[in-house]
């Protein structure tokens, strides 16, 4: 069983969605310059995330035969929900896991 709760991709998921929300907050106020700025960080590093996250998903399936329906769940879920895939699987992952 591994415990994803400290794994960089997770930290790195979640600093995205933080900077996502700053982003927007900050166009909403009319700061569009450095809203658009941080919206155009947040899908490149939003998409290294998602990158990452479907490797690790598919090492992890490709890994563990004996779990086989739950992990194609968690390939689903990241595949379908870029990020907040990524994200749930980093944090719930080992507390699914058998």
């Amino acid at each position: 069983m591994r415990d994803y709760s400290k794994h960089p991709n997770l930290i790195l998921g979640l600093f995205t969605f933080l900077i996502l929300i700053l982003a927007v907050g900050l166009r909403a106020n009319r700061y569009n310059e450095i809203g658009d700025a941080l919206l155009i960080s947040t899908f490149v590093l939003g998409g290294v995330h998602w990158v990452w996250s479907v490797i690790d998903v598919l090492k992890d399936y490709r890994t563990n035969k004996e779990k086989e329906n739950r992990n194609i769940v968690w390939v689903i879920l990241v595949l379908i929900v870029p990020p907040v895939g990524g994200i749930l699987y980093y944090a719930f992952n080992k507390n699914l896991a058998v």
